[in-house]
């Protein structure tokens, strides 16, 4: 939100490499854990956090720049949802 405001390429490229970042360390069903690094097996899942994210990828995918980063994010999201 803070590049669709401001229109600054830095917070652009700050949201997209987050963006990355949580999704290289999401589990198989895509639903993130309570804490990523509980070292337990069976790690709370967060739902909240599973809409919030949902939320912002969709936002992001509205403001990448490439094509197939906008896909990237969307199709994040619907997997996060689904």
């Amino acid at each position: 939100m803070t590049y669709r405001e401001s229109r600054q390429p830095k917070f652009l490229a700050t949201a997209e490499k987050l963006a990355n970042y949580f999704l290289s360390r999401l589990p198989a069903d895509h639903i993130p854990p309570w804490d990523f690094d509980d070292p337990s097996p069976q790690k709370p899942k967060d739902s909240s956090a599973a809409a919030i994210a949902a939320s912002g990828l969709i936002e992001l995918s509205r403001l990448a720049e490439s094509s197939a980063l906008k896909e990237r994010y969307m199709r994040a999201a619907r997997n996060i949802l689904i």
